[in-house]
């Protein structure tokens, strides 16, 4: 009965999986960007609204300039 369950982590690969191939001939679109767009369509079902998240990267150094 294990293969009727699915992890969430396989879940999110699937949702991955499905937006590549939906937008396969689009090469303009970054992963991140076919995902978007796919749980857009998918929210929008539903009437549901996904939000945006902002991603801020801080760069980390660990290097002494007195080196």
């Amino acid at each position: 009965m294990m293969y009727r369950n699915l992890k969430f982590v396989e879940f999110l690969e699937f949702l991955c999986r499905m937006a590549h191939l939906k937008f396969k001939g689009n090469t303009d679109l970054t992963l991140v960007q076919k995902l978007e767009f796919l749980l857009d369509e998918i929210f929008a079902a539903y009437n549901f609204q996904r939000h945006d998240v902002n991603i801020e990267i801080e760069e980390v150094s660990e290097s002494d300039d007195d080196y």
